[in-house]
């Protein structure tokens, strides 16, 4: 069991296609529940999510791994440094955009303006200036 454990950690193309199919199957069975209860984000939605977030930690760990491994001294000779985390924060920024999405089109599907105000009220506590609601709305 501890050496499936220790292949599964290593950064392979077997390894690799089996947490993207992991991730695919994950993201898939949320959509499909999803749909069932008439949601506006599905399947389709969430299983590209979870490939496009899975290929982005892919990269990143495949990044890490080549910039301390076979590229290491090319990088060091010109300066190189490469913060690898930045990719993950990009993925979650895009998961907070589909979010926002779906908060703003089930506000327009029950005709009301509650849910797109507790929204907007939101980017506004977050922005450093406090925008008013209608600048934000005007960008």
């Amino acid at each position: 069991m501890a050496s499936v454990l220790s292949y599964l950690r290593e950064l392979n193309i077997v390894t690799m296609m089996l947490r993207i199919l992991l991730a695919v199957l994950c993201g898939g069975l949320i959509g499909l529940e999803r749909e069932r209860k008439n949601r506006p984000a599905g399947f389709r939605t969430y299983m590209l999510t979870a490939l496009g977030a899975t290929l982005t930690v892919l990269l990143s760990l495949q990044l890490d791994q080549m910039l301390h491994g076979p590229w290491r001294a090319l990088a060091e000779s010109i300066g190189a440094t490469q913060d690898v985390s930045r990719f993950g924060a990009e993925a979650a920024k895009g998961i907070g955009f589909l979010g926002a999405g779906t908060i703003i089109i089930t506000a327009r599907q029950q005709g009301t303006d509650k849910i797109r105000c507790r929204f907007l009220t939101g980017i506004r506590s977050a922005h450093p200036r406090r925008r008013s609601r209608e600048s934000i709305l005007r960008t």
